[in-house]
């Protein structure tokens, strides 16, 4: 007995990682270490033993919040995955044919 597996869809979402700081310093930082971490991924690898390629797609750098000191920089990347259906299936291990 095995388990069959069936990609029935790719789907491709957005990610974003938000980095919120008291200083553009702090966001540059944070950003850059976040940014080099995930771009050294090619792909995911899931529990399911699918994977799903990374791409990156940039950052947007927010300082309307300057007054309160909130520096902010979303770094977005784009995941494609697959979804999946599986089935137990039966193996095969030989096949005995008489040929006259």
């Amino acid at each position: 007995t095995g388990t069959l597996a069936l990609e029935i869809k790719r789907q491709i979402k957005l990610f974003y990682v938000s980095v919120f700081s008291p200083t553009p310093d702090i966001r540059e930082t944070l950003g850059d270490a976040i940014e080099t971490a995930l771009g050294s991924s090619i792909y995911l690898q899931f529990a399911d033993g699918t994977s799903a390629p990374i791409f990156y797609k940039g950052i947007n750098e927010q300082d309307m919040h300057e007054k309160n000191i909130i520096y902010q920089r979303d770094l977005v990347w784009t995941i494609e995955y697959p979804s999946m259906i599986y089935s137990t299936g039966t193996e095969i291990q030989s096949i005995y044919a008489n040929i006259n």
